[in-house]
């Protein structure tokens, strides 16, 4: 059951996780996407709009690289 099972651990506390900042996002204030990544354990921060993935595929894939070690 999905909605009725209590959580019993989360996972940001013990998987290391990284927030990538979109520092030009006009859906999502970069200031409030900075302090949703207080959690994480590595913040990026990018000069990219919303969906960076899709407009800097190439600046995404090398934070990508950088946090599995490749």
């Amino acid at each position: 059951m999905v909605f009725g099972q209590p959580t019993t651990r989360a996972a940001w506390r013990e998987v290391p996780s990284t927030y990538v900042v979109c520092g030009e996002d006009r859906a999502t204030p970069p200031e409030k996407q900075r302090a949703q990544a207080a959690r994480a354990t590595g913040v990026v921060e990018l000069p990219v709009a919303h969906h960076p993935f899709v407009t800097r595929p190439e600046l995404l894939a090398e934070v990508l690289l950088d946090v599995v070690g490749g």
